[in-house]
């Protein structure tokens, strides 16, 4: 896991129905620079959990409907 940390840049999920969690628990992959969870009904959080230092290389975001702040609010 450790590997991942250092050299995660992109997550793009789509229509994972077996994933689940928190989306802020991606917040320890320091280089993730897009993160596109899309149909993912079992992630869950609220954009509003998300504190200035998280996510610091983010440039693209896109949530699915679960997560407060995600698509459709």
């Amino acid at each position: 896991m450790s590997v991942l940390k250092r050299t995660l840049k992109v997550v793009d999920l789509f229509d994972c129905k077996n994933i689940e969690g928190k989306f802020t628990d991606l917040k320890d992959f320091p280089l993730l620079k897009s993160l596109k969870l899309s149909h993912c009904p079992n992630v869950i959080g609220d954009i509003r959990e998300i504190s200035e230092g998280d996510f610091p290389k983010l440039r693209k975001l896109q949530l699915s409907k679960g997560i407060i702040g995600g698509e459709g609010y």
